[in-house]
């Protein structure tokens, strides 16, 4: 058999997609004011300024998408990698998320405080 035909050969109907694997969020409900700072270079008091001035345009346009991350979970993720300057993996590790989802929310929060602190916050 040659390379053409073993390429054009169609063994699809035993195929069954791979469902995604999702796993448990961790690390954002600290209740201990210590370890909050101490996780996020930040008082809990700040932070929850912070999310009150960008928290609505974090919001995705595919919000009912299961599993998406909320703007009180998106602002710590990216208050822990600006923090500890952690590599992406790391902090999706971390978290319990993927690289490509800490990458987006990032450029996420990243745009709208450069664009929030533009405007003399």
């Amino acid at each position: 058999m040659d390379l053409l035909n073993l390429l054009e050969s169609s063994d699809d109907e035993g195929y069954i997609p791979m469902r995604k694997i999702y796993r448990p969020r961790i690390n954002f409900d600290i209740s201990n004011n210590f370890e909050f700072r101490e996780k996020f270079r930040m008082r809990r008091e700040e932070a929850e300024y912070v999310l009150s001035q960008i928290g609505p345009y974090l919001l995705n346009s595919n919000w009912n998408k299961l599993y998406q991350l909320c703007p009180k979970d998106q602002l710590p993720l990216a208050l822990h990698w600006m923090g500890n300057s952690s590599a992406y993996h790391g902090v999706a590790d971390m978290h319990g998320i993927r690289k490509s989802s800490v990458c987006k929310i990032l450029s996420r929060v990243l745009t709208r405080l450069s664009i929030r602190c533009s405007n003399k916050w």
